[in-house]
């Protein structure tokens, strides 16, 4: 894997690698880990990228972001069923204040 891009803003880091894998639809799999304060939150290998998106990209950056941001009544209630306890300790204290982040970053795309 090659590191592809570190994105922070305030407490909050995402860091992305390039798997050099696709799925069954020609997106580029990247591996992730989202922190904040330098704790680990969110880490996997099964974020994809559209093809039409450069995988370093704040599109990218900024897609992948908004999962994290997602709080109830966002998603269905199974999104959070994989959630660990610090995973949901998380999103209930923080998930909102970087859903802001996420709207600017996306009104700031062409």
């Amino acid at each position: 894997m090659d590191h592809i891009r570190t994105w922070q803003d305030g407490r909050f880091t995402l860091d992305l690698w390039d798997t050099h894998k696709t799925d069954d639809y020609g997106k580029s799999i990247l591996y992730y880990q989202f922190k904040h304060d330098a704790v680990l939150i969110f880490e996997g290998s099964d974020y994809c990228v559209g093809a039409a998106t450069a995988i370093d990209s704040d599109e990218a950056v900024a897609s992948l972001l908004g999962f994290f941001a997602c709080c109830p009544g966002d998603a269905d209630d199974e999104y959070f069923d994989k959630y660990t306890a610090r995973q949901i300790e998380w999103r209930d204290e923080h998930a909102e204040d970087l859903s802001m982040i996420v709207c600017i970053m996306e009104e700031a795309q062409p």
